[in-house]
Formats: C-alpha cells, structure tokens, sequence
C-alpha cells in the first residue's frame, strides 16, 4: 500500500509539470513520434508530409537555412557533402573511433576531428557542427509535429536509444534533446521500448519470456525479457552499435562501385554525386530484394555519358551480408546465456527495425529459436508506441506497467598494473547504486586518478573510457591505509554518477566526472539559441521547397493531359497554359528563400492551376455536347 502511495506521489509530481509527453523513437534512418491520448490509446503521429515516419536527415544550404526529413532525402544526390544521414552512429563517439574510421570510407559528407577529440562532421561551406546538433533538429522535427498535432506547446519527452548505447551515447542523447527545447524526462532502450508496445496489445496471465530482436538502421540490439502480467523485467542485453541497414547498404554501395570499376575502368569514390547516386540504388535494391528475387540497377550518366545498369540476385545479396547476420545471432547467444534462459524457454521473438524485413534474417533467426517470428507489431512504429506507453506511465495514466531494466555492460575503474577492476557488472538491473573499497599505492599520497571504463575487457584500457576523476584531500598517510569508497550510480536514463567518501576522516567528496564528450551547458545554451534564431528562415525554407515539389508536380500534370487533349483545345488555350507553366517553371528556377519569393510562388501556382482547369472544362464540355447531341438523336 505504501509503494502504491510513492509511486502515486511521484506520478502526481511529473503531471504538475507538464500536461503531456511525448514519446520520441531518434532512429539512425528514420524517427517516429507517439502520443498516448486521453482514452489511453497510443497514436503515431503523422508529419507534415503526411508520414508516420522522418527521414533522420539533416542538410544545410549554402545560405546556412537547413532542411529536415523527407525535404532534406529529396535533395541529396544534389548535395551530398552537406546533407547529414546516420548521425545516430556518431553519438558520443571519438574520432579515432575505429567504427567512425570506417563509416569515412563510405559516408559522402565529410567527419572531422573537433577540438576534444570527439566525431563531428563539416558542410561543404566548412560549417562545423556536433552529432548532438544534427540529432537536435532531428528532435526539433519531432517536437514541432507534436504541437501541430496536439496544438499545444511540447517541454516534456522520453527519447529510445539502443541497448547496447554506452554511458557517453545516453549523455549525447539528452544533449541533443536539451537543445531541442526539450525536457527528457526518461531515456528508455529500444529493445524493451517494444516490448512494452507488444505487452500493451496482449493479455498475459502468466509468465512469458520475450526475446526482442531490433535490427534497426544503424544498431543491434538483442533483449530478453519476462513479462508477468504488467511486469516487464529485462534478463539480459546484447547487442552492436555498428551494425544496421547502412552498414548493408554501404557493403552494397562497395559492390556497385567495383562493378562499375569492372566495366568501365573509372573509379566513383572520388565523385561524391555519383557515390551518392549508387547509395541510394543499393538502398532501394536492398529493400526490393526483401520482396523480389533481384534487383536490377539503372543509372543514366553516372559519370559524363557512361551509363551504369546491373542485376542484383538475391543469393548474391544473401553471401555479401552473410557475416553481418552471423554478428547479431552471435549477440543472441550471448544474450540468451546471460539471461540463464535456454532457447526453448524463450516464447516469442519480436522483430523490430527495418533491417529485420530481410528474408535471410528472418531465416536465421526460426532456425536458430525453433519457430516462426511474432510479427504482431510494426517494427518502425514499435519503439515510438512504448515510448509513449512509457510517457503515460509517468503521467500516472497508465498504473500497471512496471519497467525493471539492465545495464548493458560492465562499468568499472582502472587499479593498478591497468587491470580492470569491476564495480557495476552487466546486466545489472536500474536504476542501481554500488560501492567499492580502494586505498593508495604510495605513501603520503594525497589523491587518486581515477578513470572510469565500460566494458567487458578485463585490461582495463581495452575498455571504453568514459570519464575521469581526481580525489583529492586524502590525508598524508603509509601505503594501504587510506579507505577510499568509491560509488557508482546508475539512474533511471542508465546514465553514470559517481561519489567519494574517504573513510578514515568521514570527508565526503564530490565526484566530477570530466566528460571530454558531454556538451557544456554554456554549449548547449548557445546551440538552443543559434536554432531558435534560424527556425523562422528554417520554416519559410520548408514551405518554399514543399510549394516548389507540388509546382513541379502540376506542371507535369498539366503538360501530360495537355498532350493527350489537346486536339480538343482552342490554340488561344494551349498558348495560355503553355505560357503559365514556363511562367511557374522560371519561377522555380530562379528560388529565393524570401517571404516576397513564398508569396510570387503561391500567386503563380493558383494561375497555372487555373489554367490547368481549361482542360477539364473542354473536355466536360465536349462530354455534355455528346451527350446531348445523343439525347436528340434517341427522340428522332
């Protein structure tokens, strides 16, 4: 009775806060909003584009404005050093980075090395800007498609990030949303996001171990879960965060590229057009190979006048990602022994992401657990949808659900002889607090270094090392004495803190962690600003382009049904409509990012669209001639 007392209590105290929050699924190739209604129910949200899901794009002009989403994807053939995809993949990441050295290979913008050593990336223009920054318009996105929906101002959020993130990645992540203007009240994983979505569609009365199976765009995550009625409990994690459809597209890409070298003896990878052009045909053969048994390849003028077709059979597509597939089953392996489960214990397998549609995953996956996959969710919409269960939770609309999750990997500092000394083991249910006794190695020492590491390398610089420490005030005193108990807490976001108690003198201290990768809030405040300052220019820049796609569209709309009617049409017409098409089509050609320009463009279209209208006149006229010429001649 008192835990239900707490727990409303605690819900009571979030809802004073904000009025709603949304649930944000930040993919690696598209995001996806949720909302949890007043009747309970959840709903995806649509975007402006009439979407249920954004492109993760991010591209900049050469006037500083930038394009998000679907916009930003039509563009980047014609802009592909400053059009940012797969931002996800940089969060929280060094430059050296072994997983960032590859994606240089492949990715046509360009990655460069800021300051504090971490992976940002830089516009043709030389424009630098952080992952978190790009992810921020990403959320900016997201948070204004709420509020158009709901009409209503949006603070409050819970973002999804992979299992498998790291303690930096989370950070990032939280950045990135502060600097969209938003509260994020929970950082939640992905793998146990869907699960809750599949709970909320199930009635389980008994106990039923879940094996979620998330091959997104960018990550892998392999989660197992039992569920008890509203009782989610994760068991065990695993995962990559360097493995997803672009990774298969780039291998994809790679292949292209050599055939092409095959043929025609000229190598692509210098000309970032043309690499852009045989990415996006490796993607579009990726997902037709999901449904085809090849794909076939047409790129007119590739490169000056050579032109560039070739089929893509599925087994061939099946060898080349062979070893990628063999890496996720290898982290379900591993997961499943973690969990302490065996494979016949495991009920049911969700699939979520993209990347999962892939016949040959999906293959691997019921031979390996022995039966068919639960399909029952949609795996780009999944992790929104628990997101926003989890949201209404917090809100206290939701009673039930109890959410017990893991920590993905072991956190721990460095002792002496760089050995890795354990302090918060994987798997490790959060939020958690745990505690270790250390002491000096030399006499009169006064403080200790300490590096903080994640990961499962038992030397410790083999590790991921995500922070550092100082102790200091430590009285003068032998070797050995001095007790030092170092805590480590893990929240509710799986995000790190760290606190200093030396035990002889009762002196607490406080522990800093000095993040090199975490955003000062000097950064983030700054970064906040410079995105409120451009979101007016950003806005008309969206309207313009949306306005320049639909004129473009009417334009072939009304030349195709002026050349198959217009034998029926007066001269005096055709010209007419000829003549306001051109008008529109120089118009197009000469875009300004200008209110005068929006409004020039708006006048121009409705012309043109009315002239478009002669045609649909004289071809009714024509009809009710007919017809009524038919009328007389059935009377005679």
């Amino acid at each position: 009775m008192f835990t239900k007392f707490i727990k409303r209590s605690f819900q009571n105290s979030l809802l004073k806060q904000s009025s709603e929050i949304i649930g944000i699924d930040l993919g690696t190739t598209n995001s996806c909003i949720a909302i949890q209604l007043s009747n309970n129910q959840v709903q995806v949200i649509e975007n402006s584009e009439g979407f249920r899901t954004t492109p993760s794009i991010v591209a900049f002009q050469k006037d500083g404005s930038h394009l998000i989403g679907m916009p930003a994807k039509r563009q980047q053939i014609v802009n592909p050093e400053s059009t940012f995809f797969a931002i996800k993949r940089l969060m929280g990441k060094k430059f050296d980075d072994i997983d960032v050295q590859k994606d240089l290979e492949s990715f046509p913008y360009k990655i460069i090395k800021s300051k504090n050593g971490d992976a940002w990336v830089q516009t043709k223009e030389n424009k630098q800007y952080s992952p978190q920054q790009i992810s921020a318009y990403i959320l900016m996105k997201m948070k204004d498609t709420a509020e158009n929906y709901l009409k209503t101002s949006i603070k409050n959020a819970i973002i999804t990030v992979p299992a498998y993130y790291n303690d930096l990645q989370r950070q990032a992540t939280k950045d990135a949303g502060e600097i969209a203007g938003l509260n994020v009240q929970r950082i939640i994983n992905e793998p146990t996001a869907a699960a809750l979505a599949y709970g909320a569609n199930q009635s389980i009365n008994q106990k039923k171990v879940v094996a979620v199976y998330d091959f997104g765009g960018g990550t892998f995550d392999i989660s197992i879960l039992q569920i008890n009625e509203s009782v989610f409990e994760v068991k065990a994690t695993n995962g990559d965060t360097n493995c997803g459809g672009e990774d298969i597209d780039s291998l994809l890409q790679n292949l292209l590229l050599q055939k092409f070298k095959q043929e025609h003896g000229i190598d692509l990878k210098s000309n970032k057009m043309a690499t852009q052009r045989i990415r996006e045909s490796a993607e579009k053969a990726k997902i037709e190979l999901s449904q085809k048994s090849q794909s076939e390849i047409n790129l007119p003028y590739i490169y000056n006048q050579v032109h560039f077709s070739c089929i893509i059979k599925r087994n061939e597509f099946e060898k080349l990602i062979e070893d990628l597939v063999k890496k996720t089953m290898n982290c379900v392996q591993k997961c499943i022994k973690d969990s302490g489960f065996q494979i016949q214990n495991i009920d049911e397998v969700l699939l979520v992401g993209g990347s999962s549609r892939i016949p040959i995953v999906q293959k691997k996956i019921t031979e390996f657990f022995q039966k068919n996959p639960n399909k029952s969710i949609n795996p780009d919409e999944a992790v929104a949808i628990g997101a926003a269960l989890q949201a209404g939770v917090l809100k206290g609309n939701v009673q039930d659900i109890i959410l017990i999750d893991v920590t993905p990997l072991s956190l721990g500092k460095s002792i002496q002889g760089d050995i890795m000394s354990v302090i918060i083991p994987r798997n490790t249910t959060v939020p958690v607090s745990k505690s270790k006794i250390y002491t000096t190695v030399k006499d009169g020492q006064t403080q200790i270094d300490v590096i903080i590491y994640q990961g499962e390398r038992e030397i410790a610089s083999k590790n991921k090392e995500i922070g550092r420490f100082i102790l200091d005030g430590i009285p003068m005193a032998p070797k050995g004495l001095p007790k030092i108990k170092v805590t480590f807490q893990i929240d509710q976001n799986g995000i790190l803190h760290v606190k200093a108690l030396e035990l002889g003198t009762g002196k607490k201290q406080e522990i800093k962690i000095q993040n090199q990768g975490k955003l000062s809030k000097a950064e983030i405040d700054k970064m906040m600003q410079d995105a409120e300052k451009h979101k007016e220019q950003d806005i008309l820049k969206q309207k313009i382009s949306s306005l320049i796609n639909k004129s473009e569209g009417l334009n072939y709309q009304i030349d195709k049904d002026l050349k198959i009617h217009q034998d029926r049409l007066q001269s005096t017409d055709i010209n007419l409509i000829l003549q306001q098409i051109d008008k529109l089509k120089d118009l197009i050609s000469q875009v300004q990012y200008t209110d005068a320009y929006l409004l020039q463009l708006q006048e121009q279209y409705k012309i043109t669209k009315d002239s478009g209208f002669l045609i649909g006149k004289t071809i009714y006229k024509d009809f009710q001639q007919q017809t009524s010429n038919n009328s007389k001649e059935t009377k005679n």
